[in-house]
């Protein structure tokens, strides 16, 4: 009788891998000082990469420099409402504990985005398998643009933390039905928004779904959604009554949304930032006028680009869809128009395709909670209506990492289970 060929699956090597991982606490501690390393060499070995000198870097440094010298929330002598406040206090925080050179910011982020891989292990073990979230969790240490975000003074690595901290208590929260972790999450959720604000409208979206579909249409699920809205909304109150009484004007936390939803909309251009192109159009709009009379224009403007041909809008937005999803970096960002560097934009495509496609087939799998998958799906359709609408960077897909490598482990392990199965 003939025997049955060995796959790569049960070959002696990978089950002799698999064996010095099966036991939990080696598998963490050993994922962890792997992307400790793997950060804090790249910082370290890449130290050009992340100009400090770029406008959105500049403003952070500028502000946290401030606040612990005395001044305050400001820039260049007046304060500020163009800048999300979480962000630069945690620079100032670092600087009050003597670190203030842009290599050590860099490392406490390295730090912060190491810690977000064990965190995303027990989020993805709270609703799935330990082997789904051990792929997922090696899934996230080596993804290079995880890696890549650990060298730039931007929110992104203190954000995504926030985000899967967020997740981690909302869905601790879903399973056990309990109200402390619905505060838990509501309370994070705040601290996130003031960290980047492009969550602030999520509950909204959250409360629609739940009416929508029946995994969340319960009395007690959106009692507690409703729960955890109040307390965000209670979490950004302080920087709300800030910014009023600094400017008289309602701004939950930051103003900005004028200048992104403009050249969104701006069909000559074609939605697209264009550098010298856009900023000369963005500054004759706002000449002379202060950065909430600015912001209050732009967004006028960006209206009157959809009103003048509604139709070209509409497919523009569609358009953006596409871009927002289909796009990766060509290199490593500046703040300047790039030239394509053909080996990062071939391990940035390579890397998105590989997440999309199997997190395709995580969702087809169908192995997640559906009232997770539910808060997963709304926040991923959050995103990319939020970017349709305003500017479909690759940067502000990060954020939806974390759901879509849970969802490529889902669909890896579901295809190989698949896989086993036909050939057995």
């Amino acid at each position: 009788m003939k025997s049955r060929k060995t796959t790569i699956w049960e070959s002696q090597g990978i089950q002799s891998i698999v064996a010095f991982f099966s036991d939990e606490k080696r598998f963490l501690i050993t994922l962890a000082f792997l992307a400790l390393a793997i950060r804090t060499g790249f910082v370290l070995l890449a130290e050009g990469i992340g100009d400090p000198n770029a406008m959105d870097a500049q403003n952070y440094l500028r502000i946290a420099k401030n606040l612990v010298e005395g001044n305050g929330f400001v820039v260049w002598s007046k304060p500020s409402i163009f800048v999300a406040p979480f962000y630069p206090f945690f620079l100032a925080a670092l600087r009050l504990i003597g670190i203030e050179s842009i290599v050590g910011i860099k490392i406490v982020q390295a730090i912060i985005s190491s810690g977000t891989v064990l965190l995303f292990y027990f989020l993805v073990k709270n609703i799935s398998t330990k082997q789904i979230a051990s792929i997922a969790a090696v899934g996230f240490c080596f993804h290079p643009e995880l890696i890549g975000l650990t060298a730039f003074i931007y929110t992104e690595t203190l954000f995504i933390f926030l985000v899967v901290l967020f997740l981690f208590l909302l869905v601790k929260a879903i399973k056990s039905g309990k109200m402390g972790f619905f505060i838990y999450a509501g309370f994070v959720l705040g601290i996130t928004n003031l960290c980047r604000g492009t969550m602030l409208y999520l509950p909204v979206f959250l409360l629609l779904t739940s009416l929508l579909f029946r995994e969340g249409r319960t009395l007690k699920y959106l009692r507690n959604i409703v729960l955890m809205t109040v307390v965000t909304i209670i979490v950004l109150i302080p920087w709300t009554i800030r910014n009023y009484n600094q400017f008289n004007a309602f701004v939950p936390i930051a103003s900005g949304l004028g200048a992104v939803l403009w050249t969104g909309t701006y069909l000559p251009l074609d939605g697209e930032f264009s550098y010298k192109e856009t900023q000369k159009h963005l500054q004759a709009i706002t000449k002379g006028k202060s950065v909430l009379e600015a912001d209050r224009a732009l967004k006028a403007a960006a209206i009157q680009n959809v009103i003048s041909d509604p139709v070209e809008s509409a497919f523009l937005f569609v358009r953006k869809i596409g871009r927002y999803w289909g796009r990766v970096y060509e290199d490593v960002p500046s703040g300047e128009k790039r030239s394509t560097n053909m080996t990062v934009y071939a391990i940035l495509v390579f890397t998105h395709l590989l997440t999309v496609v199997f997190a395709v087939f995580g969702v087809y799998y169908r192995k997640i909670e559906p009232k997770v998958m539910l808060v997963f799906a709304t926040l991923v359709v959050y995103y990319t209506l939020i970017h349709a609408v305003t500017l479909p960077v690759a940067r502000y897909r990060q954020p939806l990492l974390p759901i879509l490598i849970c969802l490529a482990a889902v669909g890896f392990v579901g295809l190989l289970e698949q896989f086993k199965s036909r050939n057995t």
